[in-house]
């Protein structure tokens, strides 16, 4: 009994050395795809937040474009803001129209805001998004003063949005 123990023991760890030099290779062959596959994932996880960052810095734009009083510096400054947050350097910011004031109501505004992916790239050599574009966009209907739907025949009411009623508020008080 003993005997057949003691075989079983050497024929497993016969076994098991013979092997080694096996996993030794498998993992040698594995090792370049598991690499790639990660390095892959990395870049299109960087490409995808970076989108998204321009997106919302396209989203903040736009907003501040539509606004009665908005002015093309102001888009730049608060697209300025955002990138500068998210450490984004060497971007482009694109409205329509340009600039975006006197614009009638419900006139569609347009943010762009692209970077190349090279700019934002975390891998020294992005062979996977090389010569890419990232770019945010946004569109939105511009607001007015009072302004109605085009399509009816209703006179736009006098309301002023908040800034603009305390202004004319304290105005009065002046009187």
């Amino acid at each position: 009994m003993k005997t057949a123990n003691h075989s079983k023991r050497r024929r497993v760890k016969r076994l098991l050395h013979g092997r080694s030099g096996a996993a030794v290779v498998e993992f040698a062959v594995v090792l370049p795809i598991i690499v790639l596959l990660f390095m892959g994932t990395l870049e299109v996880g960087r490409a995808v937040m970076v989108r998204h960052v321009l997106e919302e810095t396209a989203r903040a734009g736009c907003r501040v474009a539509v606004f009665e009083n908005g002015t093309k510096q102001d888009v730049l400054d608060i697209v300025a803001t955002a990138m500068s947050n998210a450490n984004i350097k060497n971007y482009t910011v694109t409205i329509d129209p340009d600039p975006p004031e006197n614009l009638e109501a419900f006139q569609a505004v347009t943010v762009t805001v692209s970077v190349p992916y090279s700019e934002v790239s975390w891998l020294p050599s992005s062979d996977y998004m090389s010569g890419q574009t990232i770019t945010g966009l946004c569109v939105m209907p511009a607001e007015g003063d009072g302004a109605n739907d085009p399509d009816s025949n209703a006179t736009p009411s006098t309301k002023k949005n908040k800034k603009n009623k305390k202004d004319d508020d304290d105005d009065d008080d002046d009187d």
